[in-house]
């Protein structure tokens, strides 16, 4: 983890978006010399944590290519992360799988006492206001979306990966299923 303490306060370098909130929860007391006072990605800076006495500024963390808070790496190259006691670990990241689109097409399934219709199949996902159908461009009210995807068997058994599911922009909320297991609620970016 990076963190500075200060005048009796604990700083932690966060990049946030519109909206977006987390909580910092210190499960364990943290040995200082362990924390990460510097990150570099092919010798460039990304984060600079002064020692508590320097009185230095922070320099934050690049959040679309380093994620400390969340342990994310999300572009290729030689890491170089230094503690406060002066040790470093380089962490070479070769190649990082590109972003796959999950293509249409979509069934869309609408409420029909709400006025839409019990189905529909879109060939993109797309603004409902800009559809010809009347019943879906004044739609008020939820909707299902289903397709299916494949993923090969080999990427899923890497264990060090992460998938993350870009739904794009939500106008107002979205629970999320994926082989019928729950992945929760989204109601804002990202």
């Amino acid at each position: 983890m990076a963190y500075e303490e200060k005048d009796g306060c604990t700083l932690v370098p966060l990049r946030l978006g519109p909206t977006e909130s987390v909580f910092i929860v210190f499960r364990h007391p943290a040995k200082a010399a362990n924390r990460i006072v510097s990150a570099k990605r092919d010798g460039q800076e990304l984060l600079r944590l002064a020692p508590p006495a320097a009185g230095a500024e922070t320099t934050a963390e690049d959040g679309l290519t380093l994620d400390l808070t969340r342990g994310e790496i999300w572009r290729p190259g030689n890491y170089v992360f230094r503690t406060a006691e002066g040790r470093s670990r380089e962490i070479k990241c070769q190649e990082l799988a590109a972003p796959r689109e999950v293509g249409g097409p979509w069934d869309v399934s609408f409420d029909p006492q709400w006025g839409g219709p019990a189905k529909a199949v879109f060939a993109k996902l797309e603004d409902w206001s800009r559809r010809s159908e009347e019943g879906i461009k004044y739609y008020s009210g939820a909707a299902s979306y289903r397709t299916a995807f494949t993923v090969r068997a080999e990427a899923l058994k890497q264990s060090h990966t992460r998938w993350y599911l870009d739904l794009g922009k939500v106008a107002v909320m979205a629970e999320v299923r994926v082989n019928g297991k729950d992945l929760g609620i989204v109601w804002k970016t990202p």
